[in-house]
């Protein structure tokens, strides 16, 4: 054998094995789409794809974008409804396209193949002043391989009369005008055909003209949701309902501008609980807390510590006196709790049982502070109207989120309803009788907070219970335990009211710092107990002219 005829050979052998390996591992022999135009706006899509697969594979997947740029404004479709005749399938969003996955991940299949896949789309079409625009690529231009035939046919909802120069269908190249396919229209509807095999890359195109009113136009929303989706609506909404809480708040809530000055004694007209409130503008557990430092010092309770039972501390509050009937409410409904069963109550003995009581106090706390004539009442309407308009946002966010499954809309209203709830704590407006009584809580608050040794000294020779006064505001500010430590070695007594299991409360010197954090922990502790739950079991919780390629529909898919 010649050299020559060796090579001739040895090459046609490469070629031979090289081929098979580059080859499809499927083919589209047939390309079939049928669009059903109803009046509304809906399309109803049905593609039927007839593949040969050479190789065994598990099925096919078809991306459709439903993004699209056009006419230099952007897009945004609902494709819904999708289903696919006698096959596993599933479709998830990814990028700009919805990617329907058919087939099964345990299951191989190899020959010719039926694909029938249906879906609904909303927003393709183009209105301009004088006719509406409908542009769809049947078959898509991003497939890897060719498509052997390729026919559709477009039924429109309703009587409509079409000249040729209404409509017209390119196939060919993805951006040319290639005229490489047949449409004919007859009895409300365009059928027509490719006229060459589409190779990868190609595509085939529909083009029509329809009368400006046959499909209802969109409002002005439906408009904005066409170009821009979702996620503009729900930042639009999320920063518009921002803005109308904003300005709420400015008008109705915003307090007059304040004078800061140093107070030395706590605000007459305000109880340590009221204190906490105005200071802070909520009703917290440690404000009403402060009622047991407060009512020991006027002379109603004793507040005992006792043995470590277990491992644990307890505390006993012993009443020495009632309340006075004109005493504010929320201190009856805890003060009347607490003693309901007699004269003594452990602590431990209220686990579980008095979260409902501090819920009752806090509330009425609240509304206490608002019947002295502190706040403008309209202010305090237009805090009701915020709390609630904010618990509708976030209750339909929940429903938008969850049932409808429009998650990015669904956010913004429960992120909106929680910005409205965090205006709503500060809704409430202080009139001039408001603004005096916050300038000197904050200036009592400021002295405790930066008090110098010699001022403390002071206001002691002027009222030796001025330590025992001040206390319970302190511990609203939250300063307890560095407020007692300023009194080192002013004070010799501790309080008479706070005593040990023995009947009193130290044996030797008596130190105020070590006095702040033991009060400081005995009211963690008590408040633990207070705010304590019971604890539920079970669990909860709640997807012209055109070019080919152009229009909306389109992509493309592949196998897998």
């Amino acid at each position: 054998m010649s050299v020559s005829k060796i090579f001739i050979v040895f090459f046609s052998l490469i070629f031979f094995f090289a081929f098979p390996l580059s080859a499809s591992d499927f083919n589209i022999k047939h390309y079939q789409t049928n669009v059903e135009v109803k009046a509304s706006g809906i399309l109803e899509i049905t593609e039927t794809i007839e593949v040969f697969f050479n190789e065994q594979r598990r099925g096919i997947f078809r991306k459709i974008p439903y993004r699209y740029m056009m006419k230099g404004e952007e897009y945004a479709l609902k494709i819904y409804d999708i289903e696919v005749e006698n096959y596993h399938f599933q479709s998830d969003k990814s990028g700009n396209d919805v990617v329907i996955k058919i087939g099964h991940k345990d299951i191989f299949i190899e020959g010719k193949q039926t694909y029938i896949i249906k879906y609904k789309v909303k927003g393709a079409f183009l209105f301009e002043d004088n006719f509406t625009e409908f542009q769809w690529n049947v078959t898509g231009t991003n497939w890897p391989v060719a498509i052997e035939s390729a026919g559709f046919g477009v039924y429109f909802d309703g009587n409509l009369n079409l000249t040729k120069d209404d409509y017209f269908v390119n196939a060919g190249r993805a951006g040319t005008s290639d005229a490489f396919a047949t449409a004919k229209f007859l009895q409300n509807k365009i059928i027509g055909n490719a006229e060459k095999v589409l190779e990868p890359g190609e595509g085939m195109t529909l083009y029509v003209k329809l009368p400006k009113d046959y499909i209802v136009r969109p409002g002005a929303l439906e408009i904005w949701m066409q170009k821009y989706g979702w996620l503009s609506l729900a930042s639009l909404l999320f920063i518009s309902l921002t803005g109308f809480f904003y300005q709420l708040w400015t008008k109705y809530g915003k307090d007059y501008p304040i004078i800061r000055a140093v107070q030395y004694i706590p605000p007459k007209d305000l109880t340590p609980s009221e204190a906490g409130v105005i200071i802070d503008e909520r009703a917290d557990n440690v404000d009403v807390l402060a009622l047991l430092p407060y009512w020991a010092h006027n002379g109603y309770i004793l507040i005992k510590m006792m043995d470590k039972s277990r491992g644990k501390s307890d505390h006993q509050l012993i009443k020495v006196k009632d309340l006075p009937k004109e005493a504010p409410t929320y201190e009856h409904i805890i003060f009347d709790q607490l003693f309901s069963t007699g004269n003594e109550v452990l602590i431990s003995s209220l686990e579980n049982e008095f979260y409902e009581t501090m819920t009752s106090a806090k509330t009425s706390l609240k509304q206490s502070l608002q019947s002295k004539d502190i706040y403008y009442p309209i202010s305090i309407r237009y805090q009701l109207m915020t709390g609630v308009v904010s618990a509708i946002l976030i209750a339909v966010g929940i429903l938008l989120s969850f049932v409808f499954g429009i998650l990015s809309v669904g956010i913004a209203l429960g992120l909106a309803g929680g910005v409205g709830f965090i205006f709503t704590n500060y809704m409430v407006k202080k009139n001039h009788n408001g603004v005096r009584l916050y300038q000197e809580t904050l200036g009592f608050k400021m002295f405790v907070k930066a008090a110098e040794k010699d001022k403390i000294e002071r206001m002691l020779k002027d009222d030796p219970m001025y330590f025992e006064k001040t206390l319970p505001y302190a511990m609203v500010f939250g300063y307890a335990k560095p407020w007692s430590k300023k009194f080192e070695g002013l004070l010799l007594e501790p309080p008479s009211w706070y005593v040990g299991p023995g009947g009193m409360y130290y044996a030797g010197h008596f130190s105020p710092s070590e006095f702040g954090s033991s009060f400081d922990s005995s009211m963690n502790e008590i408040k633990s107990v207070f705010n304590s739950t019971p604890s539920s079991s079970g669990g909860g919780g709640f997807s012209g002219g055109g070019s080919v390629g152009g229009g909306f529909g389109g992509g493309g898919g592949g196998s897998w």
